[in-house]
């Protein structure tokens, strides 16, 4: 495993740059809780270090979309398949699984976790996710 070759992050968004969370008001509008500092180092990533990052998400909603949209940073949303979407996606940038970087914290996320060169989680993940990361 070499973390010097990492080409690519990619983040899981609910559970990890949430707290989980949704706050759903009575005409069904949803609204979450997104720490700053997480995009602050998303940032840094990109524009100090040189590395690309992306959030995945298996929920398609405006809250998520906004808060990307507004920094500027890749998001795929909707997507329950993440294994086979990041196939696709090396598959395009021309990398493969050991210059991925991926961060994730529920089952939905289990299959990138165990096939990139780098894992995390946040502390609050699921324990199988905490083993695999």
């Amino acid at each position: 495993m070499d973390e010097n070759n990492i080409k690519l992050v990619v983040t899981d968004v609910d559970g990890v740059l949430t707290d989980s969370g949704y706050i759903i008001d009575y005409k069904g509008n949803i609204s979450k809780r997104f720490n700053t500092r997480d995009f602050y180092a998303i940032k840094y990533l990109i524009n100090e270090v040189g590395i690309p990052v992306m959030g995945l998400s298996g929920a398609k909603d405006p809250a998520t979309i906004y808060r990307f949209q507004s920094e500027e940073i890749p998001l795929a949303h909707g997507i329950m398949n993440k294994i086979s979407f990041m196939d696709q996606i090396a598959e395009k940038m021309g990398i493969n699984f050991d210059q991925i970087a991926f961060i994730g914290d529920h089952w939905i996320d289990m299959p990138v976790l165990k096939k990139v060169n780098l894992s995390f989680c946040p502390i609050d993940a699921i324990e199988e996710v905490k083993t695999i990361s």
